[in-house]
């Protein structure tokens, strides 16, 4: 079961602006080209960083978080996510090395909407102590819902059930809603099952990954109170590795980047090429 200590709750911030500058420019810009340098110093609008692996995309994106506090951005205003926790640990840590980041939100996107579901939970009939089940917890999940069922599992072999379910899940779906409205794609014993197992994480309190980003998307999807909130403490979104989002990432940092006025928008993407 995954274990959530880590992270805090969001709480919402006193918007404030603030004048103060730094004089470490040049040293931000040290050892970069200049297409990097440009990017670096980019404030506001779209932003779009393209290059090969190995480039330096990391080292452009840490330097222009670090940049953008330097120009008297708040941390906490400056949300930042990658797809693996290591490459936020090593963001942050080479944001930390250039400016005092205390604040900042540099994290996976499954780790977002966790903090986004223990403030907001309510909001979507999820109650803010809900456990994390990870793929161990899954597959005894499956298990038990097959001995219920009295189905036999060299049938219908658990990881796969589990990768159908994650395979429908990343596509925008709620189980019960594909079920209903999609169900003749399923196979009808399989249907069975994964209606099973959906129920079963609802009497246990618990979601599995792919409930984060789905539910954390449907928090802002229907509660615009909430949206709106986050869009304004949330002045400046950074996604790295965008080539690698699904349509619930992209959707996700799309309401939350974007502004009631287009040229408002401040959202930077990098993306990697073969």
């Amino acid at each position: 079961m995954h274990h959530d200590e880590e992270f805090d709750a969001f709480v919402p911030f006193p918007e404030e602006e603030t004048d103060e500058k730094t004089d470490d420019e040049e040293y931000l810009l040290k050892d970069l080209n200049d297409e990097q340098r440009a990017a670096v110093m980019h404030f506001r609008g779209p932003l779009m960083i393209v290059a090969a692996a190995g480039s330096g995309k990391t080292r452009v994106i840490t330097r222009r978080i670090a940049n953008l506090i330097a120009k008297g951005i708040k941390p906490w205003q400056i949300l930042g996510v990658t797809f693996t926790n290591k490459a936020a640990e090593e963001m942050r840590k080479r944001v930390d090395n250039l400016v005092d980041a205390e604040g900042l939100i540099l994290s996976t996107f499954h780790s977002f909407c966790l903090r986004v579901l223990r403030a907001n939970g309510e909001a979507v009939d999820l109650n803010r102590d809900f456990v994390i089940f990870d793929r161990a917890d899954q597959k005894a999940s499956v298990k038990r819902v097959l001995k219920k069922l009295e189905f036999d599992p060299s049938i219908y072999k658990p990881l796969e059930i589990i990768s159908e379910i994650s395979r429908i899940k990343s596509k925008g779906y709620f189980l019960e809603d594909y079920i209903s409205t999609r169900g003749s794609n399923l196979e009808v014993n399989k249907a069975e099952i994964i209606a099973g197992y959906q129920n079963f994480l609802k009497e246990n309190n618990a979601v599995d990954f792919d409930d984060l980003l789905l539910l954390g998307l449907k928090v802002f999807s229907e509660h615009s109170n909430i949206l709106e909130q986050y869009r304004r403490r949330f002045r400046f979104v950074l996604i790295d590795e965008f080539q690698d989002t699904n349509r619930l990432q992209y959707d996700l940092m799309k309401l939350i980047s974007m502004a009631r006025q287009a040229e408002a928008r401040s959202l930077s993407i990098t993306a990697s090429i073969p």
